[in-house]
């Protein structure tokens, strides 16, 4: 008995209780991308509260933060984690460029537009500012064509 006590007392001998949690899908490698006069935001929660109200309507099936769980793949390990996943924001004047990836069959990475113009309470998704890429590279060179005006209606 008294071995016992000393074997709980110092850890040794007793089961450890498990604290590890399913692996969450680690964060994408991102080109260093600097559109000119643009500010850089990292969590959705950097985010005006407006802008992340659209995103999670826009995408009604969810949207995680970065460094969050979500569903990478078409393989679902958790059905209460989104498929897409908050990657960074950038904001110009009026107009946000959200990166993210979206998982499922086909991994890929994507960039959205929002445009907030004067008459309304906050940005509203741009039908025309949906960018795909297979990289991050991409992303930047559409996030400056987004801010120069340039539009795309590519597919999501």
């Amino acid at each position: 008995m008294l071995l016992e006590l000393a074997l709980a007392f110092t850890g040794v001998g007793v089961p450890l209780q498990s604290t590890v949690r399913e692996p969450i899908e680690p964060m994408p490698k991102l080109s260093a991308c600097t559109p000119v006069g643009a500010k850089a935001v990292y969590h959705l929660s950097d985010l005006p509260p407006v802008a992340v109200e659209r995103l999670k309507a826009f995408f009604k099936e969810g949207f995680a933060d970065a460094g969050t769980a979500f569903n990478a793949t078409d393989v679902i390990r958790d059905p209460s984690v989104p498929q897409r996943r908050f990657l960074r924001a950038y904001q110009h004047g009026n107009k946000w460029i959200v990166w993210y990836e979206h998982g499922g069959r086909g991994y890929h990475l994507h960039a959205l537009g929002m445009i907030k113009w004067p008459d309304q309470t906050g940005p509203k998704i741009s039908p025309f500012g949906w960018f795909g890429g297979g990289n991050s590279t991409a992303l930047c060179a559409a996030s400056k064509a987004f801010f120069d005006g340039v539009e795309t209606s590519q597919e999501m």
